[in-house]
């Protein structure tokens, strides 16, 4: 049997033991510093941080998501004061230029402007634009044999799919 006991059935603290329930009490009332949050709520210094846990974040969301709702903001709201902050003044004395600087990186992000990651996907096909116009007679041969048996049809923008090349020790189309 297992030895959690959850604090609650429903609310931001359902499903979570008396410990973790301290733990995102104490998270989010200061300010967000999990090491002091874990000491706290009782864990030892030299566990590993259990802000990672699914559970916990979720917990976690679902307390600043509840607090939104209850203060009526939307994205329209916080997009509002940020672009008041960042496109105030620069004589404005009240708002420092990093509050500013970090305003305007908020508000570029949530346009898209930028980007902290690449997405990179790979795939086995290779994806080749060709301009057909360019090719010799034996090249265009060979393109309509490899669509040919691949099942592989030419776009009306002239794309066309190509499964890897297949090394068989010459540049001949295997069967021409």
């Amino acid at each position: 049997m297992s030895r959690r006991l959850a604090v609650a059935d429903k609310g931001p603290y359902a499903g979570l033991t008396v410990g973790e329930a301290k733990f995102v009490r104490e998270y989010i009332t200061n300010g967000n510093n999990a090491r002091a949050a874990m000491t706290v709520a009782g864990y030892r210094k030299d566990q590993h941080p259990i802000i990672g846990r699914p559970h916990i974040k979720d917990a976690i969301l679902r307390h600043f998501r509840d607090w939104a709702q209850e203060q009526k903001l939307t994205p329209a709201d916080i997009i509002g004061e940020l672009a008041m902050i960042a496109f105030a003044p620069i004589t404005d004395t009240r708002i420092p230029i990093k509050d500013k600087m970090r305003a305007l990186e908020l508000l570029g992000k949530h346009l898209g402007l930028f980007t902290d990651k690449i997405d990179l996907t790979l795939r086995k096909r290779w994806e080749v634009e060709v301009s057909l116009d360019r090719l010799s007679d034996s090249e265009l041969a060979h393109l309509e044999v490899t669509a040919h048996k691949t099942q592989l049809k030419t776009e009306p923008t002239r794309t066309v799919t190509l499964p890897p090349r297949r090394t068989n020790g010459s540049n001949v189309p295997p069967g021409s």
